[in-house]
């Protein structure tokens, strides 16, 4: 069966329930817009640390685009006479029309930032995507390696990026079992994004991973009209080297656009031994073909990356390994020369979208990911016991440390009859491995009416994974223990569907109603415990409405105001955790023997979100404004404590906490002289994220439950500032860039010893253009991150020292370092 084929049966299966055609304003939908031409399942806010997959795991908006072009008017609502003689001699092609309730429309009531496709060219340098949008309001982003490649981490609003929905092309990128987003799977995908849009709050997508926080979405493959391509080489400090060749075929006979492209990044880190490689490419091609257009994509990339998602403490930042605070900063703990991360996940998408008359349009996309990675890492001093080993006799007592072996209360080895010791615990190297696939169907349809239009669409995701692993090698294994010993092995399950409804009332010319209704399921299918023999079922149901309205004063100004209640349940891990030996499902009610589990410890968060916002538009510029008010039932926060070994926050509910504030962002322009232009870009975000009513219970006594009411959310900063400043001259740019972020608290205390400081970094950005007769054009870019050397730490959490005590560890951002590329357009 080939693509058109498959496509158009899948049309027919969608469309089958289509109305007739009504009779309703033909003016553009707002919603309908043109295409343009493993792991660790817990991410950081602000600091979590996560390491590589652990083994659970401003611009305005995209126009509005009209769903009848004038082709499209001429062809479907001609006389019949004179449409037959436009198209059954010659094939018409018409502008390829996505419907899509993730990429909110100019007259969508949601707060949100646009970067369009000329911005992205101009600002990517080949970091990790949170890096670029750190720039945008009420966003923050940091890298594990401190130079913004490898494993980089996206908060908004206080909500780390597994508690925000991340949509590419209109697919879920967001890990069904962790909820969580692998950047690094995807380097340098600003390359071929055409567009990318940042909501905060709930948002207005209505299937893909819960949101609570905000979303991203991603629309890639650049088609234009005419043959381009591109190389770009970089290269700066840390031995950070990039190279980018992409094509673009342009409008190729019957109907057809092919772009692709290759990208090569690597570098060494700022931290020690935080080293990527990476390699990524991205193909795509559409046809279109009268009312119908088909849309083939697929990208990916392996990733070899040493990992370093573990903080230091700040004797260390201070210099207290050598007395160099320069040199110790970059200090990683981990050591180990092969603890790296190695992960490919490509993936396939194919969408189809058809417009059977100017008032109906329908998008459909089938997408499937298969990826399968690993990363070893080296441990000292673990019970055998916790890796499905027995203690085993010998005697000998210098084969391994004196503590490995059995003691007895005043600390003297324990000998049999035969004056054999006994080795309890071992040095190890072991293998964390993830297999994961998933596949869905996303399909949605709009049907314009008198008065407004309406969304129908659906979601349908299935998701399998499993994860095992291995004790590579070790010092003190038992004899005879097989190589590549498996210690755990499971294969869990997940499931998603969703339906759902939009309607957007056009009141009159002015006003915009929009209501949405959907219905939303997730279930987790514990199977395949190899060892332990868990079993259990767990599914959630939601169901989520949201209502908003959006006046137009006048041109020139737009005002809207929104409520939207949205529920998300927990990670899958944080139900169970299934490497560990012995390990139980986390349920009130839990009998193993008779695989009962009711009653989940960790519960679903919900929210309701409130939202009022305006925009302002004039000759010389733009401002926005927005208020916001999130009140949370049951928020999943970080509970005051770290599993270092397998990398990720303990998380529990709170009963009651609050996300508001408010967020600013202008733009303007000024010419200044001939040939000459000052372009401004500044946006701020002053939060108050806070807990109404929540405890920690450490214990079982009084004295060991401690309330947080009125404290702050840990792992984002209150207030956050950006500034940039551009001049602009004949073939020359210069910039600034100032970002300013508040204090960070790692815990829930609000102590000023647990936290990170605020500061104000400085980039600076030039630019040197040179055009030749052919069409072809070159640049030369130069960008000094850091200018003043500010030393800072831009994440971290608690952990236990060495003497038992909860003390910070702190992740350290880059300090001075410089980037240059050049590219080439021909």
């Amino acid at each position: 069966m080939n693509l058109q084929t498959l496509c158009g049966a899948l049309a027919l299966l969608a469309a089958a329930a289509l109305p007739a055609r009504g009779t309703g304003d033909p003016n553009p939908a707002p919603s309908v817009v043109a295409a343009p031409a493993r792991k660790a399942a817990l991410a950081r806010a602000a600091g979590d640390p996560q390491p590589a997959r652990a083994a659970v795991a401003a611009r305005a908006a995209a126009p509005a685009f009209a769903a009848a072009s004038t082709d499209t008017i001429a062809a479907g609502r001609g006389p019949a006479g004179a449409a037959e003689r436009d198209t059954l001699p010659r094939i018409v092609l018409l502008p390829e029309v996505v419907v899509s309730t993730a990429r909110a429309s100019g007259a969508a009531p949601v707060a949100r930032s646009a970067i369009g496709r000329d911005e992205i060219v101009e600002r990517n340098v080949g970091l990790d995507t949170p890096m670029l949008l750190a720039t945008l309001p009420g966003a923050y982003a940091y890298s594990d390696a401190g130079n913004g490649i490898g494993y980089s981490y996206l908060s908004i609003r206080g909500f780390p990026q597994r508690r925000i929905s991340v949509l590419v092309n209109g697919v879920p990128l967001n890990d069904p079992e962790s909820h969580e987003v692998y950047w690094i799977d995807h380097p340098d995908l600003l390359a071929s994004t055409a567009e990318v849009q940042v909501q905060r709050g709930v948002g207005s997508a209505l299937y893909g991973a819960a949101s609570v926080g905000g979303s991203v979405n991603l629309e890639t493959a650049p088609f234009g009209a005419t043959p381009r391509a591109a190389v770009v080489v970089g290269y700066g400090s840390y031995e950070t080297k990039r190279l980018m060749v992409e094509g673009n075929s342009g409008d190729l006979s019957g109907g057809l656009n092919l772009y692709g492209r290759y990208s090569r990044i690597e570098t060494q880190g700022y931290r020690d031994r935080s080293f990527s490689r990476l390699w990524s490419y991205a193909l795509s091609a559409r046809k279109r073909a009268g009312r119908h257009a088909f849309r083939a994509n697929l990208y990916g990339g392996p990733e070899e990356t040493h990992l370093a998602y573990l903080g230091v403490p700040a004797a260390t930042l201070n210099g207290g390994i050598t007395g160099d605070p320069a040199r110790d900063r970059r200090f990683n703990p981990i050591t180990y020369a092969n603890e790296r991360d190695h992960f490919f996940e490509p993936h396939y998408e194919l969408i189809h979208s058809w417009s059977p008359s100017s008032r109906v349009a329908l998008t459909q996309t089938l997408f499937h990911f298969d990826g399968k990675g690993y990363y070893d890492e080296q441990r000292f001093g673990r019970g055998l016991a916790d890796y499905r080993l027995s203690p085993w006799t010998t005697g000998d007592s210098t084969l391994v440390p004196r503590d490995y072996y059995r003691q007895d209360a005043g600390g003297n080895l324990v000998r049999d009859g035969a004056g054999n010791v006994t080795v309890e615990r071992f040095d190890l190297v072991r293998r964390r491995t993830v297999a994961n696939r998933h596949d869905g169907w996303v399909p949605q349809i709009r049907i314009e009416h008198p008065g407004g239009a309406l969304t129908l669409g659906g979601e349908f995701r299935a998701h399998d994974g499993r994860h095992w692993g291995e004790v590579v090698s070790g010092n003190g294994l038992p004899p005879g223990t097989a190589p590549d010993y498996l210690y755990y092995d499971y294969h869990p399950r997940t499931r998603s569907a969703g339906l759902y409804l939009r309607e957007e009332w056009r009141l009159d010319p002015r006003v915009t109603v929009t209501g949405d209704l959907a219905w939303r399921h997730q279930s987790y299918l514990m199977r395949g415990d190899r060892f332990d023999g868990i079993r259990f079922d767990q599914t959630y149901d939601f169901a989520l409405p949201r209502l908003g309205a959006t006046w137009t004063p006048r041109s020139d100004a737009t005002i809207f105001a929104a409520w939207a209640h949205s529920s998300r349940e927990p990670a899958f891990r944080d139900l169970y955790d299934a490497e560990g030996p012995g390990s139980v499902p986390l349920y009130r009610l839990a009998d193993v023997a008779l695989g009962i589990y009711q009653d989940p410890l960790i519960r679903p968060e919900t929210v309701n979100d409130y939202e009022l916002g305006g925009q302002w538009r004039g000759a010389w510029g733009s401002l926005a404004v927005n208020l916001f008010r999130m009140d949370f039932r049951d928020e999943l926060v970080y509970a005051g404590q770290f599993d270092t070994d397998l990398g990720y926050p303990i998380l529990g509910n709170a009963a009651r906490s609050v996300h508001q504030g408010v967020e600013l962002a202008g733009r303007a322009r000024r010419e200044l002289w001939a040939g000459a232009a000052l372009d401004l870009d500044a946006n701020t975000s002053l939060g108050d994220n806070h807990f109404v009513d929540y405890r920690e219970v450490y214990g079982t006594s009084p004295g060991d439950t401690v309330r947080y009411d009125g404290n702050a959310i840990g792992f984002f900063p209150a207030v956050m500032a950006n500034l940039s400043a551009r001049l602009s001259w004949r073939r020359a740019t210069l910039g600034a860039e100032v970002q300013h972020a508040g204090r960070i608290y790692l815990d829930n205390t609000e102590s000023m010893l647990a936290s990170i400081g605020p500061r104000t970094v400085t980039n600076l950005v030039g630019a040197l253009r040179f055009s030749f007769g052919d069409g072809s054009r070159a640049e030369l870019s130069l960008r000094l991150n850091n200018a003043f050397d500010v030393r800072y730490a831009a994440g971290g959490y608690m952990d236990y020292d060495a003497g038992g005590n909860l003390a910070p560890q702190f992740i350290p951002a880059a300090t001075r370092n410089l980037l240059a590329q050049v590219r080439v357009e021909f």
